[in-house]
């Protein structure tokens, strides 16, 4: 899907426009797994993934936006861009990849030639404001690249990026003076007031900086920047277009907005001026979460000299190195796909500290990382089921500072417990559950060390016991949380259930005998969930009886679950699935209401008012994280091939190689993170355990290089559409006859080999003893 211009068609635009000095836009096409990635996937329908530049896990998100609409109406643009949009506005240096409630679009910037304009003005009206027609024949979209035409200018503009630092080139035509707007207005789920305070300087090295506070989904986040120059301004204008201002004040320097060297307000617009240039204007542009000083050293830092193709090269050997970890033998279209899942995979958390250290914590206040990098950008209640395994699996040494980093951010918590939903710091209290626990427990069963571990235990032990959030109190005191005291009731208890379980796991695993027995009883409250005689999990009122009336069915605001119904919740066991299977009968009948999830004829319209539930296969929705182990659970109940059968019918639905190729939103990686676990065969239903459930692969080949220096293979043959079971399988050589994959046995490298065949195999891992398992096996 990566569009790439030839010389001759970019020579062809240049000579339209009579652009100056336009290099072809082709050039220093990546030649690494970088260059199988293509961005754009996802960026159209519900995916919300931007397509701009950035490197992996950077601070800088540097991308076009298409519309910033107001917060009720921008759903659709939570990452800026819609495919199907016909305009740009701008580009600004911060965006969430995939997320289903937004906020950023920091620092938002437009090249111009010509007339100034400075309102967005409206997309159906072109020259109604400085927003520009583009075509995606003129997009070329690269890992750590984007470039566009914006056509109402005859501007081509070219984004690369560093971890801290955004770089942009334009190459403005020739004959019509050049200008650069900075508008601090604008940002991703906007409203009226939004903008609580800006500043804006031009200092006298022609260094502009500048801050802006917004009440967003972090209410009260302050960013700063620092942006240069690669050729002087011949003028600058700094306006405040506020109308209605109460109390003004009284009249700092400046008469106009051509001599103010500074401007504060709530609605700051600069415009700089570089009169008609004969060669591309570079910008880069620094940002910081603590203040412009800041910003200005993370620029003098990390962005010294002016060398456009050189960061773009940097960036590209970048993901180069980023996605080596997995070498994959497949068609293209297969690699394209594999590829941009393991990008997307590889954006969050993101780095929110800057140079000398300093970070904003969760007290607002500023903080210093000692021999770590802090992250932030946590979306915990998507990224604990795959995203952060899957790091944790291929990048130990950075899961080493994302543990280091949530443990930060809870002694600075002003409620001492672990983030929920946080970005650049700060705390959004955004879904459910204390799942920064099985993102921890999870990377210490897997061998991931470098953090206190006895700190990280007590942050868990601490976020599970705060009465306070979520209702805990009376989950503590009834073993369940009570709909009549705090919504989405059963789906908290469930998830507070298997948090407890990954709590025990590391507390068993360290020896805290006392904290993994208190934590292992309370991963059995999942059971104060379960109706014998509806067969579904339900909530609970405060004297214990089931809340009526019932449908299962039913979604929504005010019902028992989040994001979902008793379909989708009722698989959520992850600690225990061989209990669900036998409180719902026993094999055979855990089955067959497998199959009537999947079967089911649903409209998808039922979900019209519940936005996040999407990619709907029967009730399954495999464009909401709920779902996403229900396809593995086959495994449990002895007959496996039904998990290869579903897993293909989800791979051939969910996912394509187009901007509108995810189901649903990718939610900071968790969705690709699916993909690429599915793919190569395998997956972690219950992580903090060791144990992947196996399914089936969906490429002939891929060889993981893992950090201790090993390899491990996976491979398949016949792999193609007659052959869509697993006849057998074996691990270095020798016969596996179960239907899951240990952690250590991956970290110790070898070959995990399956021999594809037409039709299903219904006894390879069938017996009780060849299923995956956790409770059963490892206790509470």
């Amino acid at each position: 899907m990566t569009v790439r211009l030839r010389a001759p068609l970019s020579l062809l635009l240049a000579a339209a426009f009579g652009v100056v000095a336009l290099a072809p836009v082709g050039a220093h096409a990546a030649t690494g797994h970088a260059g199988e990635v293509d961005p754009r996937i996802g960026s159209g329908g519900d995916g919300h993934t931007f397509p701009g530049a950035t490197v992996p896990f950077g601070m800088i998100q540097l991308s076009p936006d298409t519309a910033m609409p107001d917060f009720k109406h921008a759903y659709k643009w939570a990452a800026g861009y819609q495919y199907g949009d016909p305009t740009i506005m701008g580009f600004s240096h911060t965006h969430f990849s995939g997320s289903g409630h937004s906020d950023l679009g920091d620092v938002l910037v437009m090249p111009i030639a010509g007339d100034v304009r400075l309102e967005p003005g409206d997309p159906a009206t072109p020259g109604s404001g400085y927003r520009s027609r583009f075509s995606h024949d003129g997009e070329v979209v690269q890992a750590g690249y984007y470039a566009v035409t914006l056509s109402d200018y005859g501007v081509r503009a070219e984004l690369t990026a560093g971890r801290r630092i955004g770089w942009h080139r334009y190459t403005f035509p020739a004959g019509k003076p050049a200008h650069v707007l900075l508008d601090l207005r604008p940002s991703i789920y906007d409203y009226a007031g939004k903008v609580l305070w800006a500043s804006l300087r031009v200092h006298a090295d022609g260094t502009v900086t500048g801050c802006r506070t917004t009440r967003g989904w972090a209410p009260g986040r302050e960013l700063c920047f620092a942006m240069r120059f690669s050729q002087p301004m011949s003028s600058r204008e700094l306006y405040n277009r506020e109308t209605d201002i109460a109390y003004k004040g009284f009249k700092g320097p400046g008469h106009q907005a051509e001599d103010r060297d500074a401007q504060d307000g709530r609605a700051l617009v600069g415009v700089f001026d570089f009169g008609r240039l004969e060669t591309p204007l570079e910008v880069k542009v620094a940002i910081s979460p603590v203040s412009e000083a800041n910003a200005v050293a993370n620029l003098d830092h990390d962005g010294a000299g002016w060398d456009f193709d050189a960061r773009r090269a940097e960036a590209t050997a970048a993901w180069d190195k980023a996605l080596a970890v997995i070498d994959v033998d497949a068609p293209k279209t297969a690699k394209t796909q594999f590829y941009t899942a393991l990008y997307h995979a590889m954006l969050s958390p993101t780095l929110s500290m800057d140079v000398n250290g300093d970070y904003r914590g969760p007290d607002r206040a500023v903080h210093r990382a000692d021999g770590f990098e802090f992250h932030s950008t946590w979306s915990l209640w998507d990224v604990y089921r795959a995203q952060q395994p899957l790091m944790a699996l291929l990048q130990p040494a950075r899961s080493t500072d994302f543990i280091r980093s949530l443990i930060a951010a809870r002694e600075a918590s002003p409620f001492g417990i672990l983030p929920v939903w946080a970005y650049q710091g700060l705390e959004t209290w955004c879904m459910i559950g204390y799942h920064a626990v099985p993102v921890i427990a999870d990377a210490y069963i897997k061998g991931v060390r470098g953090f206190d571990a006895d700190k990280a235990l007590a942050a868990m032990v601490a976020s599970a016991s705060y009465g306070p959030y979520g209702d805990l109190a009376d989950y503590m005191k009834l073993g369940y949380v009570p709909i009549d005291k705090e919504p989405e009731a059963a789906s908290k208890t469930l998830e507070y259930a298997y948090d407890d379980w990954s709590l025990a796991q590391m507390a068993r695993a360290m020896g805290k005998a006392d904290v993994a027995a208190a934590f292992g009883k309370r991963a059995g409250n999942w059971r104060h969930a379960w109706d014998a005689k509806t067969g579904f999990m339900r909530a609970r009122l405060s004297d214990g009886k089931f809340r009526e009336p019932f449908d299962p069915e039913a979604a929504g605001y005010g019902s028992d679950y989040t994001e979902g119904n008793a379909w989708q919740y009722s698989w959520y066991v992850p600690q225990d699935v061989a209990g669900l299977i036998a409180a719902m009968g026993g094999d055979a009948k855990f089955v067959a209401k497998l199959d009537a999830l999947f079967e089911a004829k649903v409209d998808p319209s039922h979900f019209k008012n519940v936005e996040d539930i999407t990619g709907l296969i029967g009730w399954y929705a495999h464009g909401n994280e709920p779902s996403h182990h229900i396809a593995y659970l086959y495994d449990y109940a002895g007959a496996p091939w039904k998990t290869q059968a579903r897993l293909k019918q989800i791979m051939d639905s969910q996912y394509a190689p187009r901007p509108d190729g995810l189901s649903g939103n990718d939610d900071l990686g968790q969705m690709s993170a699916w993909y690429v676990f599915t793919a190569l065969g395998f997956y972690p239903v219950t992580p903090a355990s060791d144990e992947y459930a196996i399914g089936r692969p969906f490429v002939a080949k891929a060889a993981i290089h893992l950090a201790n220096g090993r390899t491990f293979t996976v491979s398949a043959a016949p792999l193609d559409g007659a052959h869509p079971y697993v006849g057998a399988v074996t691990l270095n050589g020798k016969p596996l006859e179960r239907t899951y994959l240990r952690h250590g046995e991956i970290m110790a490298g070898g070959e995990l080999h399956f021999t594809m065949q037409a039709e299903p195999n219904r006894e390879w891992g069938r017996a009780a003893a060849a299923r995956p398992a956790a409770m059963s096996r490892y206790g509470g």
